[in-house]
């Protein structure tokens, strides 16, 4: 279980200098980064109300990317991460726990935006956490009940806070 935002947020910042390899794993976040980042990172949704969504997610992301590390880039989650088992598995979910998990993709992609300045877009390491936090959000987040009110306010403040159009690629309510 995560203890704190700052340790889900650390997962975007890995560095790779630019002579290394683009499946290089890089090297760990210093603490000052992680708390600039930390600090600059609007928390929309509420990260304590989620940690246990927060924490699943972060499991799904570690276990994509140390596959696809292993595989230099070559796994399921680099070609098709909404096929990957574990992110299959979570549409077993209840509806809330889907909406939670859903609402912390979308929470992770902002947080990617937010933390802009500090994130390497072209390792490996941040390609395959988006691409895992948006297989998230188009295999289990357009669902048409589960979501409450806070949660719908949430998703539409972030929606309109990214500048990433692509982002926006997710159509959570119909």
């Amino acid at each position: 279980m995560l203890t704190s935002r700052a340790e889900f947020i650390s997962r975007f910042l890995y560095q790779i200098r630019e002579d290394e390899f683009y499946g290089s794993p890089g090297s760990p976040p210093k603490p000052e980064v992680i708390e600039k980042a930390t600090a600059a990172a609007k928390d929309i949704i509420g990260f304590e109300a989620n940690r246990a969504s927060f924490s699943l997610l972060a499991e799904i992301i570690d276990v994509c990317t140390a596959e696809e590390l292993a595989s230099r880039g070559s796994g399921v989650a680099a070609r098709n991460a909404s096929k990957h088992p574990r992110v299959t598995a979570l549409k077993k979910l209840g509806l809330a726990e889907r909406a939670s998990i859903a609402c912390a993709a979308s929470q992770g992609l902002a947080w990617m935006e937010d933390c802009r300045k500090w994130v390497q877009d072209y390792t490996l390491r941040n390609q395959i956490a988006k691409r895992v936090m948006l297989a998230v959000l188009v295999s289990i987040g357009r669902m048409k009940r589960g979501y409450t009110a806070a949660q719908l306010t949430a998703l539409a403040r972030i929606g309109s806070s990214l500048k990433d159009w692509t982002f926006l690629s997710f159509a959570l309510v119909r």
